[in-house]
């Protein structure tokens, strides 16, 4: 994945010293999911490779070359917080402007007790971000939502369709026209299917 992710972000044109960081953050959320700690079972769980997928979201589909905002992209993590890295690690991988990408990524709430209030606020949050980090925190849920067909818990793949179709979707709308239809997408083809009680 590495390999793929310095060829993709070389061909956007991002220089020398953005790729070294960029590789940089990959390899800190890899040796999260490397660990003996982790609490993936296998390099076969989709997680596993969630950050370079969310870097590749936002090279080709956003066609995104600010390394700042691929470097940050690569530690985001909305789902499992065992997988998210520290902010002094993050800190220390990122750099400055980065690291205040990374830290203004609004929180998801995938899964337990949520009310209206909550993706209420979520997509206040979005709506009103940055407009670079709109699309890193879109990149990663659509990641996240792109395998969530996997996910075990019949109850988080609902929740998955929920948050997708009164968050993301409408927040992607005002963002980017590829995130706009990728969303679009997975609500009608997939979340449908959760929220009624299909697999």
């Amino acid at each position: 994945m590495e390999e793929r992710l310095v060829r993709a972000a070389s061909e956007r044109g991002v220089s020398e010293p953005g790729l070294e960081r960029v590789v940089k953050a990959h390899r800190a959320a890899m040796a999260l999911r490397d660990s003996p700690f982790s609490t993936l079972s296998s390099d076969q769980d989709p997680a596993y490779l969630h950050p370079g997928r969310v870097v590749l979201i936002l090279l080709q589909d956003l066609e995104e070359g600010d390394p700042d905002a691929l470097a940050a992209g690569a530690l985001a993590e909305s789902r499992d917080p065992a997988l998210s890295v520290s902010a002094t690690v993050a800190e220390e991988v990122l750099g400055e402007s980065a690291f205040a990408l990374w830290t203004a990524l609004p929180d998801v709430s995938w899964g337990g007790a949520t009310g209206p209030d909550d993706d209420g606020e979520l997509l206040e949050g979005l709506v009103t971000a940055d407009a670079v980090v709109q699309r890193i925190a879109l990149s990663e849920a659509l990641d996240q939502l792109r395998h969530a067909h996997l996910w075990e818990n019949a109850a988080e793949r609902a929740r998955a369709a929920e948050v997708a179709r009164e968050v993301l979707a409408p927040a992607a709308a005002r963002v980017h026209p590829v995130l706009e239809r990728r969303f679009n997408w997975w609500v009608r083809r997939v979340g449908d299917s959760f929220r009624f009680g299909r697999k």
